[in-house]
């Protein structure tokens, strides 16, 4: 069944407002393997100036999803959800969420478009307290698998996005700079391994609960080689690269990545370990620099491109 185009412009109503509390913030946090003070203790966040805790860069997915869902549950769209893997993912932020927000989204059909045999469809969120005040727009690349005209997804799962990586120890790489950068210099890397387990957790703190991401079976009948990690969980460790190497989260502007090839997790309690590797890419003279990063599995296979990290005050 293909997706209807018709509907591109669509605009949904506003959610119901979302309160962010702080122990959602930290289980979270918990769940993405991020031990950053800023997201856990309440000292360390006023230490920035932050009313309260900070939320995790990728954590207002967990409120978009929210508006996401009416557009991927929509009978007028006709999208299967058994079918959806996640292609890309931006986030430009006016400021970050903080516990203590109330917040409502505003949620629209940006496009729908084919590639093959593959649809996609991409839904733009905007967040905003019940004040009116915006704190970040989204959008989500939605990527409906063997819809399109070239027919169904072959079973190997080629040509599928979605990733993840298990919670882990991210830190400076060992020749990070001290002193002046320039563009090109590496600057930091992270390792995360994932398990099944892992996917789970993050199942119940994102709210998505994808058949892909936790059953075999389901998985395997879609076309996919096996069930596949969140595509965001892999975006949540890339930017804990940025925070543990920025130092105050605060700095970040906009997030982006576009997921090139699934994280498959076999069953065998050893999982797959993910690398991150964070880079300059340019230094504009308004104060602003833009970071790379790229992230590869077991065996040199990578995961994410275009993946950009715009911050301020380096």
């Amino acid at each position: 069944m293909t997706l209807n185009a018709a509907y591109v412009g669509k605009v949904y109503p506003p959610t119901e407002p979302y309160l962010v509390g702080r122990e959602k913030i930290r289980e979270f946090a918990q769940a993405i393997g991020d031990v950053n003070p800023v997201f856990h203790d309440l000292a360390a966040a006023r230490a920035l100036g932050l009313p309260d805790l900070m939320a995790p860069p990728t954590f207002p997915f967990v409120i978009t999803m929210r508006a996401m869902n009416k557009a991927m549950f929509d009978p007028e769209i006709g999208l299967d959800y058994t079918r959806v893997v996640h292609g890309e993912q931006s986030f430009e932020y006016s400021r970050q969420l903080v516990a203590g927000d109330e917040v409502v989204v505003d949620a629209s059909i940006e496009s729908i478009d084919s590639t093959g045999r593959n649809e996609r469809l991409t839904v733009r969120a905007e967040v905003r307290t019940v004040a009116g005040e915006h704190v970040v727009t989204t959008r989500s690349v939605l990527v409906s698998r063997g819809t399109g005209a070239g027919g169904p997804a072959a079973a190997t799962g080629r040509g599928s996005r979605d990733g993840g990586g298990r919670p882990g120890d991210t830190a400076r790489a060992s020749g990070a700079q001290d002193g002046p950068v320039r563009p090109g210099d590496a600057l930091a890397t992270g390792t995360f391994r994932v398990e099944r387990p892992d996917l789970i957790r993050y199942c119940g703190a994102s709210g998505d609960f994808n058949p892909i991401h936790w059953n075999e079976r389901v998985a395997t009948e879609v076309g996919l080689p096996n069930v596949i990690a969140h595509g965001m969980l892999t975006m949540a460790h890339a930017g804990q690269v940025v925070t543990v190497w920025l130092g105050d989260p605060t700095r970040l502007e906009s997030f982006s990545v576009r997921f090139t090839a699934p994280v498959v997790v076999p069953d065998d309690g050893k999982g797959v370990k993910l690398g991150v590797a964070l880079a300059l890419a340019e230094m504009p003279a308004d104060g602003r620099v833009r970071l790379d990063l790229a992230a590869a599995v077991d065996g040199g296979a990578a995961v994410l491109d275009q993946a950009i990290a715009v911050v301020r005050g380096v």
